[in-house]
C-alpha cells in the first residue's frame, strides 16, 4: 500500500495601509498674510550672566515684546526630564556610530507674570535665544527661528532680530461653549466624581517607546547643522503628541487613559552617506520609498514606533506617511508593536521651503494617530477633528483632538496590539488623571484656565496642588467633602453631622 504525503498550507490573509497627511499649499499664502513680526529673544542679555544654564534650574525672567500694548515678563525654567531621560542617543558620524547616554535637556516651560494661571510657555533656547509657543487665554504664538523662513520673508534679512512670531487666534466663543458643553465633566456630578475616584487613581500609564530618527536634511536644511536645535524641535513636537494621548478618554468612560510616549533611542545623522534612508533629494521624493527603507532599522523591533523627522520633501505636498492597522483588524500588519512595519515619518518641508512649528508638531500627532488604528475622518459626524486628511486651516480647538470615530479604532487597536506597551510608574501632571502625588489635575493649560481653576496647571510652581493663592480649599476629585466651587461641603446635607467631644 502506497504511503501519501499531505501538504497543509495555511494561508494568511494580511492587511497593509499606508495612510498619509497631505499640506495645503494655499497655507504659504495664508503664512504671507498672516499676523507677524519680528523680534529678538536673546535671554543671555537680560540676565547677565555666565551661568544661565544653572539659572534656569531654578527660573530666570525676561521679557519679550509681541504684538501687544506691553512687553511680557515671561518666567521659564528648565522643564522636568519625562521624554528623554531614558534616552540612548546614537550620533552618525563619518560612517562611525558614536553614542551618548545623556543629553543636555533644554528644554524651557513657564508662564507669563501677568497671566500665571491662564498663560504657558514652553520651548528651547538655541545660543541663549527663546523659541517656541506662547499660549494665552485668547491666542497663541509660535516664536521660530527667523533664518527658517527667509525664502518667504526676504524683507527681514540682514536685521537685527533673531526670531519670527505667527500669532493665531484660538476658538470663537460659540465654538469654545460647544467644545465645553461635550468634554468637560461637571465638578457637581458628585455622585458620578464619587464613584470615579477610585478609578482615577487606579490608572497606570502605559507607555509606547519611540526611536527617533533626524536625518541628515532635517539636521543641514533646517537647523543648519545644529545638533540641539534639532533635536529640541522634535522633542517639542513629541512633547505635545504626548500630552494629546495623555488626556485623551480613548474608551469614553468619563476619565483619560493615560497613554503616552518616551524616546528609547535618538539617531542623528551627521553624514550623507549613511543607509539608514534614502538620499536625499532636491526634488520631491515618494513618500512610500522612504517610511519602507526607514522600515529595515534593526532597532526596530526594540521599540514601540519608530518615527523619522526629515527635511526631505515628498511628492503631492505629503507631509507624513506611516504604516497603519486600518481597518482595525486582529490581523492587519503595521502600527503599533509591529516590529519592522511600526514606522511613519513626518517631514518638515513641503516644495521646498519649511512648514509652521504647529503644522510639524500636528503632523506627527496625526501620523501617531494612523499608527494607533485611526483612519481619516470622512464621516459627517467625524470631520474637522485631527484626523481629516489635509492640515486645518486655523487654531479651532477640534483640529487638536481626536474624533469618537479615530478614539473608537484606536481602542480597538491598543486591544490586539498593544503588548509592547510599557508601565508607567511615575505620575504625570497634565493628563486630568489624580495620581498619588497630587492634590488635582485639570489636564493641558487651555482647560485648567476655562474650567477648572482651582487647580494649578503644570509648568507652574506647586502644578496639580490646589490654587489656594486664588481662595480655593479642596478639589471636587477629591470626593463628597468638596462642592464644585472648590470650597469644603456642609456634610449635615448628606445626613452627616459634626460632633465634638470635650474633655475636661
Amino acid at each position: 500500500m502506497g504511503s501519501f504525503k499531505f501538504t497543509y498550507i495555511l494561508i494568511l490573509f494580511f492587511t497593509l495601509c499606508y495612510c498619509e497627511w497631505k499640506f495645503d499649499i494655499k497655507d504659504y499664502i495664508n503664512l504671507k498674510l498672516s499676523k507677524h513680526f519680528v523680534i529678538s529673544t536673546n535671554i543671555a542679555i537680560q540676565n547677565y550672566s555666565q551661568m544661565l544654564t544653572d539659572q534656569l534650574k531654578h527660573g530666570l525672567h525676561f521679557h519679550i515684546h509681541l504684538n501687544t500694548e506691553e512687553d511680557l515678563q515671561i518666567y521659564i525654567k528648565t522643564k522636568p526630564e519625562r521624554l528623554s531621560k531614558k534616552t540612548k542617543f546614537i550620533i552618525i558620524e563619518n560612517d562611525e556610530n558614536t553614542t551618548t547616554l545623556t543629553h543636555p535637556n533644554k528644554l524651557v516651560e513657564g508662564f507669563i507674570t501677568k497671566e500665571k494661571y491662564g498663560s504657558y510657555v514652553i520651548g528651547y533656547l538655541e545660543d541663549f535665544y527663546f523659541y517656541g509657543k506662547i499660549v494665552m487665554t485668547d491666542k497663541v504664538f509660535y516664536i521660530e527661528n527667523l533664518k527658517k523662513y527667509i525664502d518667504i520673508f526676504p524683507e527681514y534679512f540682514n536685521t537685527s532680530y533673531n526670531a519670527i512670531a505667527f500669532e493665531r487666534d484660538f476658538l470663537s466663543s460659540e465654538s469654545k461653549n460647544k467644545f465645553k458643553e461635550t468634554y468637560y465633566l461637571k465638578p457637581q456630578d458628585v455622585d458620578h466624581s464619587y464613584r470615579t475616584i477610585s478609578k482615577r487613581m487606579a490608572v497606570r500609564g502605559k507607555l509606547c517607546s519611540l526611536l527617533v530618527l533626524i536625518d541628515y536634511s532635517f539636521l543641514s536644511i533646517v537647523h543648519h547643522f545644529n545638533t540641539d536645535s534639532a533635536v529640541n524641535q522634535v522633542l517639542m513636537a513629541v512633547e505635545e503628541a504626548n500630552s494629546l494621548f495623555r488626556s485623551t478618554d480613548f474608551d469614553e468612560n468619563g476619565y483619560p487613559d493615560n497613554i503616552g510616549f518616551y524616546v528609547k533611542y535618538c539617531i542623528v545623522e551627521k553624514t550623507r552617506r549613511s543607509n539608514l534612508l534614502p538620499p536625499y533629494s532636491g526634488t520631491p521624493m515618494e513618500a512610500k520609498l522612504f517610511v519602507k527603507m526607514f522600515s529595515q532599522n534593526n532597532l526596530l523591533p526594540n521599540v514601540c514606533l519608530g518615527v523619522a523627522f526629515t527635511g526631505q520633501s515628498f511628492k503631492n505636498n505629503i507631509l507624513g506617511i506611516s504604516y497603519s492597522p486600518v481597518p482595525a483588524k486582529i490581523m492587519a500588519l503595521g502600527g503599533i508593536c509591529g516590529l519592522y512595519l511600526n514606522t511613519l515619518a513626518v517631514s518638515a518641508r513641503s516644495s521646498g521651503r519649511n512648514i509652521l512649528q504647529f503644522i510639524f508638531n500636528l503632523s506627527l500627532c496625526h501620523e501617531l494617530g494612523h499608527s494607533f488604528g485611526a483612519d481619516h475622518d470622512s464621516t459627517k459626524k467625524c470631520e474637522g477633528y485631527l484626523m481629516s486628511p489635509q492640515t486645518p486651516p486655523d487654531q479651532d480647538r477640534k483640529h487638536f483632538i481626536f474624533s469618537p470615530c479615530s478614539k473608537r479604532d484606536m481602542l480597538i487597536t491598543m486591544r490586539h496590539k498593544g503588548q509592547c506597551f510599557e508601565d508607567d510608574h511615575d505620575a504625570f501632571c497634565g493628563n486630568k488623571i489624580k495620581e498619588e502625588t497630587e492634590e488635582c489635575d485639570c489636564g493641558p493649560v487651555r482647560d485648567c484656565w476655562e474650567f477648572d481653576k482651582c487647580c494649578i496647571p503644570h509648568g507652574r510652581r506647586n502644578a496639580c496642588k490646589i490654587n489656594r493663592d486664588y481662595g480655593y480649599k479642596c478639589h471636587p476629585s477629591q470626593g463628597l467633602c468638596c462642592t464644585s466651587q472648590c470650597q469644603y461641603a456642609n456634610l449635615e446635607s448628606y445626613g452627616l453631622h459634626l460632633f465634638y467631644l470635650i474633655f475636661d
